[in-house]
């Protein structure tokens, strides 16, 4: 084929096209790819013995130690019903176990009594249970750790195919609320993504590279909580 013929086809618009969309799904099965080994690093386990206690050895070796997996949230999510907590009482396998937050927003802790937990953080709960606890224990040492999540709602804007609300059961990175969404649409500027929360706003603004991710899918990525809105731009 001549250079003229071979400049021509160059030019086709429905050969460019086909190249688009070859590396488009190229990309997208790479990032499936890396889902799938994500998802794997990050399977949580189960929460417990149906009784709803932890076990003495977790409730032994002290609050950094609670044995259970945690849900990773932003610092500021405030508890809310239905949520899961595990609390751990340091030296104390008792009063250790894992609760659920009522439907009046209340959780019942021996010693402690009944706490309004719904509205907490989880630092703020820590620190109610421990002024509780301190009335009947010397120098008490509380950890508490979000177990589940209820169902909550993240957004996802702009240059995405099927941009709207998704509610989910449990964590949700970015990329896969991208995959939720469709993927990029053809004008997308994949290297500036960013991620915002009206609702929360100790968990600032936070800007996603999505070529950085398919780089190093294990560091890159963002865990969305309850609120958090994607914008790609």
């Amino acid at each position: 084929m001549g250079q003229r013929s071979m400049s021509a086809l160059s030019g086709d618009p429905g050969l460019r096209g086909a190249t688009r969309a070859l590396r488009w799904g190229t990309m997208w099965a790479a990032v499936m790819a890396a889902l799938v080994a994500l998802g794997a690093c990050t399977q949580v386990a189960p929460s417990g013995p149906a009784t709803g206690t932890l076990s003495p050895t977790a409730a032994t070796h002290g609050p950094g130690n609670a044995g259970v997996p945690a849900v990773a949230v932003s610092q500021g999510y405030q508890l809310r019903a239905g949520d899961e907590l595990g609390i751990v009482v340091w030296n104390n396998p008792d009063l250790s176990r894992t609760v659920r937050i009522t439907p009046d927003g209340r959780i019942q802790l021996p010693l402690a009594g009944e706490v309004e937990a719904a509205g907490q953080s989880m630092s703020g709960l820590q620190r109610l249970l421990t002024d509780r606890l301190r009335a009947h224990l010397v120098d008490p040492q509380v950890s508490v750790s979000l177990q589940e999540l209820r169902s909550y709602r993240i957004y996802v804007t702009g240059q995405v195919l099927r941009p709207g609300m998704f509610e989910v059961n449990g964590p949700v990175s970015l990329v896969q609320a991208l995959a939720m969404a469709g993927g990029f649409t053809a004008f997308a500027s994949r290297n500036d993504i960013v991620v915002h929360n009206p609702f929360d706003a100790a968990a600032g603004r936070r800007e996603f590279d999505f070529r950085a991710f398919l780089r190093d899918p294990r560091r890159s990525d963002i865990v969305l909580g309850p609120g958090d809105t994607v914008i790609v731009r």
